[in-house]
């Protein structure tokens, strides 16, 4: 139900975004594309988390990624048993690449709050 109403909340620019997902429904995820079609993300980072039962969601992602034109760089992992980073997937960057949208290793893209910090503070 977050996911649903969060792409309504957003402002329409937004430098990054990260979106840490976990057992998501694939009709959550659409809702958040349709709401969100009108938001340009300058950086948008997405981690899936999944178990055996979750549905592959990365179609419906590349999907609404490539359709919204609205994304300058993305990155994309998913984890079960290994971590699978979209940057390692060649042709997958390609067919991204050929839209604009520029693929990056999901870990140079992540950001954490101590890269924010003054180096001053103790």
């Amino acid at each position: 139900m977050i996911l649903q109403n969060l792409g309504q909340i957003l402002p329409r620019r937004m430098k990054y975004f990260y979106l840490s997902l976990k057992y998501i429904e694939i009709r959550d995820l659409k809702v958040f594309f349709k709401n969100s079609q009108d938001i340009h993300f300058k950086k948008l980072s997405i981690n899936n988390a999944k178990d055996e039962e979750c549905r592959d969601i990365f179609p419906c992602i590349k999907k609404h990624i490539i359709k919204m034109k609205r994304v300058e760089f993305f990155s994309f992992s998913e984890h079960h048993r290994e971590l699978i980073d979209l940057f390692d997937q060649k042709d997958e960057v390609k067919e991204f690449e050929q839209h604009g949208i520029r693929v990056l290793n999901h870990n140079c893209l992540y950001l954490t709050i101590f890269e924010y910090l003054d180096d001053d503070i103790e």
